[in-house]
């Protein structure tokens, strides 16, 4: 795991946790936009079972919570 995050980070120039985050929250926003889906329904598309961290992941990414997203884009 050590190995494959350090050769992530280099070839990437970016961690690989923090790839996944980015990688899942703009997924989420796409399907925000595009479906009426609950957002705790979206959480766990995108691969978080604990919707409450999905929403702190998804402001720490984006600076707005996962509802003020989906207001902002309805």
């Amino acid at each position: 795991a050590d190995y494959f995050s350090s050769c992530f980070k280099k070839n990437a120039g970016i961690g690989f946790n923090d790839y996944l985050r980015q990688y899942r929250m703009t997924i989420a926003q796409q399907l925000i936009r595009s479906t009426d889906y609950s957002l705790d329904r979206v959480a766990e598309m995108v691969g978080y079972s604990d919707p409450k961290h999905f929403s702190k992941s998804f402001r720490k990414t984006l600076g707005v919570s996962p509802a003020e997203y989906k207001k902002f884009y309805r």
